[in-house]
């Protein structure tokens, strides 16, 4: 069994698992709140209620807008859209409501508190909770984690991420030419160039919350992002040429070409990207390339022909030493292969 950090763990768990709901992300930020309030043991009626509190905003119709869903399965209500409708109506007390909760949306066999501790279709070797029927007791990993002041960004990444796979389900279909709107990283139909910014939240995570050219954290400083391959270019927004830097990485590239070596880097942080769940995986398929394969030729052909085309100065990694042939995705990769 290969080493792996808590709190890499727990990014692999949230980037990797099959999301075919929204129940994950739901449950990851109720299981952070009880960790930053140092909960050991939560009464499992409890986490029902909090997990149905959490929903109501989203599943009640506001007027003016279209439903929203849960569930990646088109025409198929979920559990939890069910107890929301069940309570507003009346057929379900409030206690009723919690059981049902309880019974078909946390503890069922194939739903969330028994899938959630897994990458892809393993299970983690070090779950960051047990339970019973009654009870949902957080493991010390889950608690150390977010004791720590400088992992709290990992519950906006949540929610963001909750977000956008609820935007994503409650569209009637994808269509080739989708991109996020300027709110938030949602998917939409548009034919205007993109607000490329509002993409931070996506990409971040599989470039190891990293800036993208300089290889340090971001994490406290002021980022954005940019093209690699410089939009005049190449013409387009398309995810594969999106990176995340500092302001200042990204003022100080400007509209030079980038380094070989950033070539390299991109592609494997697309392929992680690929490898995850994310709704934003079928846009770069549409865009790149169904394979690795088809993906590289796109990058690279790219590259060769800007640098056959235009003569721009290159753009050289300000410290080549922290650009390391080392990611994230990798390590939780191997640490995958050895369970």
């Amino acid at each position: 069994m290969r080493d792996i950090s808590n709190d890499l763990l727990w990014r692999g768990v949230i980037r990797y698992g099959k999301n075919q709901a929204t129940y994950k992300m739901a449950l990851g930020h109720l299981l952070i709140n009880y960790a930053k309030r140092n909960f050991e043991k939560i009464p499992m009626d409890d986490v029902a209620s909090d997990f149905f509190q959490f929903y109501l905003p989203h599943v009640r119709p506001k007027e003016g807008m279209p439903r929203t869903r849960q569930l990646k399965q088109p025409r198929k209500d979920s559990s939890i859209e069910k107890a929301v409708w069940g309570y507003d109506s009346g057929k379900f007390t409030e206690s009723q409501t919690i059981k049902f909760v309880k019974d078909n949306c946390l503890l069922a066999p194939h739903v969330v508190i028994p899938r959630f501790n897994m990458i892809q279709q393993k299970k983690i070797h070090a779950p960051f909770y047990r339970w019973d029927k009654s009870n949902l007791y957080l493991n010390d990993n889950i608690l150390d984690i977010f004791s720590l002041k400088e992992n709290q960004y990992l519950g906006e990444q949540v929610l963001s991420r909750f977000d956008l796979l609820q935007y994503t389900f409650s569209q009637s279909e994808f269509a080739s030419n989708m991109t996020y709107d300027k709110n938030l990283e949602h998917i939409m139909n548009m034919q205007t160039r993109t607000n490329i910014t509002k993409f931070k939240p996506a990409l971040s995570g599989f470039q190891d919350d990293k800036c993208f050219l300089c290889g340090h954290s971001y994490q406290d400083d002021p980022t954005e992002v940019d093209h690699l391959i410089p939009y005049d270019i190449v013409g387009h927004d398309e995810i594969w040429n999106l990176e995340v830097a500092h302001k200042l990485c990204n003022g100080d590239k400007l509209d030079d070409m980038p380094h070989r070596q950033y070539m390299d880097r991109i592609i494997k942080r697309n392929e992680a990207l690929m490898a995850s769940e994310h709704p934003l995986k079928q846009k770069m398929q549409l865009e790149a390339g169904k394979t690795p394969q088809e993906r590289r030729s796109r990058v690279e052909n790219a590259y060769k022909n800007a640098v056959k085309k235009f003569n721009r100065s290159t753009y050289n990694p300000p410290d080549k030493n922290n650009l390391v042939d080392h990611t994230e995705y990798g390590e939780i990769l191997r640490y995958y292969a050895s369970l």
